[in-house]
């Protein structure tokens, strides 16, 4: 008896925001490597690793986003850990 299997459906479960906030991190790489510089300075001074952190990164270097800041933590490619 042959069994084949089921075709599997997408079970990406990734919503349109994850494509945005990633095509977004395609088009500014260099923004995203001055937010990881950033954060990185700010740890080694001895400040704690935060979502805020990324906020005043962001503010600090003027860099505007077409969707909110903690989108970029969830989707993008900058993580905190």
């Amino acid at each position: 008896m042959l069994f084949f299997g089921k075709k599997k459906k997408d079970k990406t479960g990734h919503s349109p925001q994850y494509y945005v906030v990633n095509d977004w991190c395609k088009e500014h790489e260099n923004e995203i490597a001055e937010i990881r510089n950033y954060i990185s300075m700010e740890v080694a001074q001895g400040k704690r690793l935060s979502s805020a952190l990324l906020i005043e990164a962001c503010l600090e270097r003027s860099i505007s986003m077409p969707f909110p800041y903690k989108d970029l933590l969830k989707y993008g490619r900058v993580r905190l850990f």
